[in-house]
């Protein structure tokens, strides 16, 4: 087992903190959500 995580390692497309992102169409976008085409990733 990986440290304290059990089962498969999720994969990780954006940063921790994608809130009020211009165009979506929540005002928080979950990590393992992958990029839409053309999506760009803010750089925090």
């Amino acid at each position: 087992m990986h440290g304290n995580w059990p089962g498969e390692i999720p994969h990780v497309h954006r940063w921790a903190y994608d809130y009020s992102k211009p165009g979506a169409e929540e005002d928080f976008v979950p990590q393992n959500i992958p990029l839409k085409e053309g999506e760009e990733e803010l750089q925090h």
